[in-house]
């Protein structure tokens, strides 16, 4: 509940070296993740989320984790890898993970840093 209530890096990054949006149709959550990229270093991450208390969390819980390390170890995070980190993530919510694993990804994946 605390990334939720609190949430980390909302926002946008202004002309950004990388974003992307991804959402889920069935449930309409949405989210728009945008980076700042040094090197082979996630300098910077923001994001701007629509929908559930568990979709914000998720995406709110992977830009801090993921904010300083490498392009490399953010890629390479799974959903199973996000819904790990929550302590009480509930089953019916997985989809958050999805969401803010596939925003990160979509970012990042194409891109050869």
């Amino acid at each position: 509940m605390d990334h939720f209530e609190v949430p980390r890096n909302v926002g946008e990054i202004e002309s950004p070296d990388a974003e992307h949006r991804a959402g889920n149709p069935v449930c309409g959550d949405e989210v728009h993740v945008t980076f700042r990229l040094r090197g082979n270093c996630v300098q910077d991450v923001r994001f701007r989320a629509y929908g559930c208390h568990a979709t914000i969390a998720a995406i709110s819980l992977l830009t801090e984790r993921i904010k300083g390390g490498t392009v490399a170890a953010a890629r390479a995070v799974t959903p199973e890898t996000l819904a790990g980190w929550f302590v009480d993530l509930p089953v019916g919510r997985r989809h958050a993970a999805e969401v803010a694993v596939d925003a990160v990804r979509g970012a990042l994946g194409g891109a050869d840093r």
